[in-house]
């Protein structure tokens, strides 16, 4: 470290004037920083463009999917309390007749009146032995093990309360929902699902419970080891579902099934018709989001592409913000930032590419619906750069005359480029841009990573601090400089002193 001697014997203000010299040598340096600083920025401009491809992929690739386009709407007349329905992927567009003449139901048992429980002394929380039954004795001690619809449940009565058994038997795969009613003091067994659904091959009426003679059942729980012989008061059977679908009649262990990809829920005794059909609303509000987003992407590019370039505008330092208001810096750093991806190369390319997609004529098998603006999706004019512009009346013309077609047009797929509609096209062409943006900016603007701006960024930052040890030396070196002259001038004075004293003081004697 230099020793530094401010300028007691020349008067100077060295400190002053080596920050003055300093100011003159940083240049190169805060030319480094200016010139790192508008690549973070071209990089940010990259990412933020990459994020928009995102959202054009996304777009496009939701609408390649299959069930995309294959949007169905459902109209019940008749009994339309009888069923519900829903339309899935694969629903085909038509007439269903339903006429329900018996739901399937749930099988239930119903305990007998639990005689141990008398609150609050019987609590169902307390542990089974602390219990007593009718005759002062401990309700039932050590293990127990329990089998519901083929599933056995175990556990120590020692721990276990009427609740924590209940409990285990509703988070069993017994498939069966058992309820506690304190103020009949029963339980009620009711199987999850209707229909013939029970027993250890579920595919009983009736809901069975073993104990393996034990005598836990009936003690415990208060019923009996149900197999053959039901408790007829107290154990209602399941049963299916009676349903006749366009004339055919059948038995349905279960009251949702589904015909011609649309699920059906029979709900009561009823006859209804079903109509499929195209939902054209939501296929229109779905090509219409898709566009908005086509758009929305061709119109950043084209910003950023003919975005003025402020080449005197470079970015601030830290000592020019300081004389500049919020105001003054904002908007100095929207010029400087102002057409850094001016021409780019990448994005000339990928807006071209859109337009193209977007303005050919593709293979459909209908001569009427084989390219967008054949759908009433178009540019009006040449000013609009390729902005597409809907017209809903022709799109909605073209659903509901060849939905098929439609779907080709922007799913269709294929070895070659040919055979592929619009947004298989578009998807793998925004893939590729992307790919080619990261290669050029990376992924991350705080990481430094092998990209060409981040490369850029770390030669950058290398000779900046090359830059920023070379001014310590420097200043070092004018500090040395100085010191040497006040030293010199120091000796100086101090000769001077004596030979005035010397020989001022001679003279008068």
């Amino acid at each position: 470290m230099v020793m530094r001697i401010s300028g007691f014997a020349s008067g100077l203000d060295i400190d002053q004037i080596v920050s003055d010299l300093m100011k003159a040598e940083r240049i190169p340096l805060t030319r480094l920083e200016q010139q790192r600083q508008l690549v973070q920025w071209q990089r940010e401009a990259y990412l933020a463009v990459n994020s928009q491809l995102l959202k054009l992929r996304n777009a496009a690739f939701d609408l390649k999917l299959s069930s995309a386009l294959n949007l169905k709407q459902i109209d019940i007349t008749g009994n339309a309390g009888a069923v519900s329905a829903k339309a899935t992927g694969g629903a085909i567009d038509g007439v269903i007749t339903v006429e329900v003449k018996q739901v399937a139901t749930a099988a239930r048992t119903i305990s007998d009146t639990l005689s141990w429980i008398t609150d609050p002394v019987n609590d169902p929380n307390k542990p089974l032995a602390e219990l007593k039954d009718s005759n002062n004795n401990a309700l039932w001690t050590g293990t127990y093990s329990i089998t519901i619809n083929g599933v056995t449940i175990t556990g120590d009565a020692g721990t276990d309360s009427l609740n924590t058994l209940l409990h285990k038997i509703n988070t069993s795969s017994a498939g069966v929902t058992a309820y506690y009613d304190a103020a009949n003091k029963k339980i009620s067994f009711t199987a999850k699902e209707a229909g013939w659904v029970n027993g250890p091959n579920r595919d009983g009426a009736t809901i069975t419970f073993d104990d393996g003679g034990s005598g836990f059942l009936g003690t415990v729980l208060g019923v009996d080891r149900i197999n053959e012989n039901l408790k007829n008061d107290a154990v209602t059977a399941a049963q299916k579902a009676v349903v006749t679908i366009n004339g055919l009649e059948s038995e349905q262990n279960t009251n949702t099934l589904t015909v011609n990809g649309i699920t059906i829920t029979l709900k009561a005794v009823g006859t209804a018709t079903l109509t499929v059909r195209t939902d054209v609303d939501a296929v229109v509000a779905k090509i219409k989001a898709f566009v908005d987003t086509y758009n929305e992407t061709l119109s950043l590019f084209q910003t950023k592409l003919t975005e003025k370039r402020y080449r005197d505008y470079l970015p601030l330092t830290e000592e020019q913000k300081k004389e500049m208001t919020e105001e003054q810096i904002k908007l100095w750093e929207e010029k400087a930032r102002s057409g850094l991806l001016r021409g780019d190369s990448v994005l000339q390319a990928l807006e071209q590419s859109l337009r193209s997609i977007a303005t050919a004529v593709y293979n459909t098998g209908s001569s009427a619906v084989n390219s967008l603006a054949s759908i009433g999706i178009r540019s009006l004019s040449y000013q609009d750069n390729g902005k597409l512009y809907v017209d809903e009346a022709k799109l909605r013309q073209a659903i509901e005359t060849d939905i098929e077609a439609v779907k080709k047009l922007f799913q269709q797929n294929g070895a070659t480029e040919a055979e592929k509609g619009i947004a298989v096209r578009l998807y793998d062409r925004v893939a590729q841009a992307m790919k080619e943006v990261t290669r050029k900016a990376g992924s991350d603007p705080n990481v430094l990573d092998s990209s060409v701006l981040g490369w850029q960024l770390r030669d950058l930052n290398a000779r900046i601090s090359a830059w920023e040890q070379k001014l310590i030396d420097i200043e070092n070196k004018y500090y040395r400089q100085f010191t040497a002259m006040e030293q010199a001038i120091s000796r100086y004075n101090m000769q001077a002193m004596f030979l005035a004293q010397r020989f001022g003081g001679g003279a008068q004697g």
